[in-house]
């Protein structure tokens, strides 16, 4: 066998990418090595950052926003989505004391998105317009959708004096910890918006597939099934988040977590309501993306891989 080669893996913090956290803390935990790989995590605070250390080679793969990862690829970048992140969901908060008991009442007000390009903005594009508002970056427009790295959101709405923000929607942890500081309220879960919805995907170069596929094998199988301990869990967990274990106690539980932190596969027609909306309610996504043609699912489907 070759010299193992070093593998780097951008991410946030978030309970759906827990399971690169798993896969690479995990075995050191357990005592059990990669065998074709050395797994790097690289974790950052914004996905901007993480598609800028993509595009300059910085990292060899990322877990990226699904509409995010399709217009990277529909500008020319050689990079395939192999899998979907965990379904773990995200939270829409509501500002406490900002006076926001219905969806129209988000009238006139700021709601902070992780990305532009990202399936929370899409998400919170159709709540608002199920109230007959428009929602944008636009400043005319009814709900303004400002992006911003969901690591700040609870303090961008701690020091926003004049009251501008309305809320947020995150990837969890950030929701929850809005609720237990006692900044926000929970509106609703992204799951009762769109039940089984992609967030993040993982991507990888094309180069690093091409070279070292049984690497790029190993890595599907242990991010789709990170061999999850329960008594070693929420301790890894904790570490990856970066978080004290009783939020990640709170958020996913030792069962949950053990069931839900595994990435799945694909599912195109998903993939095709993305780059629809996208493209037609929001103006972005090329227009010449060819939706299967991003994904790579062959290292999913020899690791058995099933939705």
């Amino acid at each position: 066998m070759g010299e193992k080669p070093v593998v780097r893996i951008g991410h946030l913090k978030t309970v759906d990418h827990l399971a690169l956290g798993i896969a690479a803390f995990g075995p050191l935990v357990w005592g059990r090595e990669l065998d074709h790989l050395f797994l790097e995590p690289v974790s950052m605070v914004a996905w901007n950052q993480v598609l800028e250390r993509l595009c300059d080679k910085g990292i060899d793969g990322a877990f990226l926003p699904a509409p995010a990862a399709m217009d990277l690829i529909s500008a020319g970048a050689d990079i395939k989505i192999l899998l979907q992140g965990s379904r773990s969901g995200a939270g829409l908060v509501r500002r406490q004391g900002a006076n926001i008991k219905t969806v129209a009442d988000f009238r006139g007000r700021t709601v902070l998105v992780p990305h532009e390009l990202s399936i929370h903005t899409l998400l919170v594009h159709r709540l608002m317009a199920s109230a007959g508002l428009r929602a944008g970056a636009d400043p005319n427009a009814d709900v303004i959708l400002e992006s911003i790295a969901p690591a700040m959101m609870i303090e961008a709405m701690e020091y926003d004096k004049e009251g501008r923000i309305g809320g947020f929607i995150a990837p969890e942890p950030f929701g929850t910890l809005a609720v237990e500081s006692g900044m926000g309220a929970m509106v609703c879960d992204s799951e009762t918006l769109w039940p089984g919805h992609p967030s993040s995907v993982f991507v990888l170069r094309g180069a690093v597939i091409n070279a070292f596929p049984e690497a790029v094998f190993e890595l599907v199988r242990n991010l789709v099934n990170p061999g999850a301990r329960s008594n070693d869990l929420v301790a890894v967990a904790a570490s990856f988040l970066g978080q004290v274990p009783w939020v990640v106690e709170k958020l996913i539980g030792k069962q949950a977590a053990g069931r839900e932190a595994g990435c799945c596969l694909p599912d195109i027609k998903s993939f095709e309501i993305i780059h629809d909306y996208m493209k037609e309610e929001l103006g972005r996504v090329g227009c010449e993306t060819d939706v299967a043609g991003c994904l790579e699912l062959s290292f999913a489907r020899k690791a058995g891989v099933v939705r």
